[in-house]
């Protein structure tokens, strides 16, 4: 479904044109509304060969059966897993589908006529994969399905709860907050997975986990096993910013500075919180912490990562959601999305900045047809990469990882009972 690659840029003027027959190939595959992944029947409308087989929970985890549903501004996606005795959750099924619930809702405070009739049609399907799986395991799921920026921000959450009723699903539509900490509680099982994590030292170290969304971007930092210690939910996110700073098509420099001043407006309190405290950057002294949260900001497609004289983090910076995980897939020149791989993948500050230099000087035609990206997703994926390069110049972080445990993990975890992990098997090709 996705292919990618990748090409450094060198220059910082993201108002020049680029070749785009150079930086591009067209995606051969036809595109379809339901994709799946399944470790057992096959089911859905197009699928690929990476998945998420077994996690190890919590003693005190009840076995059984469980699906979650995360209604987002951009994507609407669906995990089922079941729970085994021997306390290992295993991954059945994964779908998703780029439905655009959160489409100009930021301007009308209502989702749209449009949008609902798409999201009923992805949930029926998603309906009828839950309902094969049910009966290939001989049990009703626990199911939790939410909503997130998007149906906070609508008016007419009536009629959302209602397009899930008629599906046979209860909505819940969660807050910021809660969406942050079932984000943690995810990428803190995926980052357990990764051989890194094995070294006592560092699976001791606090994280920072970032969920780049449609409608909000979530911070959250903290000590894995444990609750997040700074958890933010801000209103600005891939879909959000695009629709009032950059718009879709060739994005100017001076856009990008805009969606820069914006960041920085909303989200440096709380770097100035994160910055200040001695789990995060033990090193670093009051003078310097002060000339950090006041440094001037950087050209925003620069390539230059964070300067030598700052204190370095000592700790990992997580990426989960589409853009993070949509540069992986650019960079690696994926025929096909697979997670297995994305997930852990190391992205460079260089390789976020000659991402967001090469698509901004695109039309949204050629953004469509740029290989790796999924074409519903190339109108809005400049601005997360730029939220997420704007992050990582405040962190000093020189690279994020990708992570695909994310919001549906952490709901399947609490569903289950609570702080589950995940084992290095859970990522099997």
């Amino acid at each position: 479904m996705k292919k990618g690659s990748a090409n450094h840029a060198t220059s910082a003027n993201a108002a020049s044109s680029v070749n785009a027959a150079a930086s591009a190939k067209a995606v051969s595959s036809a595109s379809c509304n339901i994709v799946a992944t399944s470790t057992t029947c096959d089911n859905a409308a197009a699928s690929d060969t990476s998945t998420f087989a077994t996690v190890c929970a919590n003693p005190t985890t009840e076995p059984g059966l469980y699906a979650a549903i995360d209604c987002g501004t951009v994507t609407v996606r669906m995990l089922v897993a079941r729970i085994e005795t021997s306390q290992y959750l295993r991954v059945l099924h994964r779908a998703y589908a780029i439905v655009n619930v959160g489409e100009h809702v930021d301007a009308t405070r209502c989702i749209s006529n449009a949008a609902l009739q798409r999201l009923s049609a992805t949930l029926h399907d998603f309906r009828t994969q839950l309902s094969a799986y049910e009966q290939q395991e001989h049990e009703r799921a626990r199911v939790r399905a939410c909503a997130t920026s998007a149906a906070r921000d609508a008016s007419n959450k009536d009629d959302l709860c209602r397009v899930f009723r008629e599906a046979g699903f209860e909505l819940d539509i969660i807050s910021g907050d809660e969406e942050a900490r079932l984000s943690f509680a995810g990428a803190c099982a995926g980052w357990q997975a990764l051989p890194a994590s094995r070294d006592a030292a560092v699976a001791q170290q606090a994280l920072l986990v970032v969920d780049i969304g449609g409608g909000s971007t979530e911070l959250i930092a903290g000590m894995p096993g444990s609750a997040p210690c700074y958890v933010h939910s801000f209103d600005i996110g891939c879909r959000r910013a695009t629709e009032k700073v950059l718009g879709s098509e060739r994005i100017s420099l001076a856009s990008l500075e805009r969606l820069n001043a914006w960041i920085d407006e909303l989200m440096s309190p709380y770097f100035e919180q994160l910055y200040r405290d001695e789990r995060f950057y033990p090193d670093a002294c009051e003078q310097e912490r002060s000339a950090h949260v006041n440094a001037p900001a950087p050209a925003p497609v620069s390539v230059s990562v964070a300067p030598a004289q700052h204190p370095v983090p000592c700790f990992p910076l997580l990426g989960v959601a589409g853009a993070a995980t949509s540069a992986v897939s650019m960079l690696c020149s994926m025929h096909h999305y697979d997670a297995a791989r994305v997930h852990g993948f190391p992205v460079s500050e260089a390789n976020v900045a000659a991402l967001i230099y090469e698509l901004a000087n695109m039309t949204l035609e050629q953004r469509k047809q740029r290989v790796g990206l999924e074409p519903k997703r190339a109108s809005v994926i400049v601005a997360g990469l730029a939220i997420m390069q704007r992050i990582m110049y405040h962190t000093h972080h020189t690279c994020y990882y990708a992570c695909e445990s994310d919001v549906l993990q952490g709901v399947i975890f609490t569903l289950a009972s609570n702080s589950c992990r995940y084992n290095r098997n859970c990522l099997v090709q």
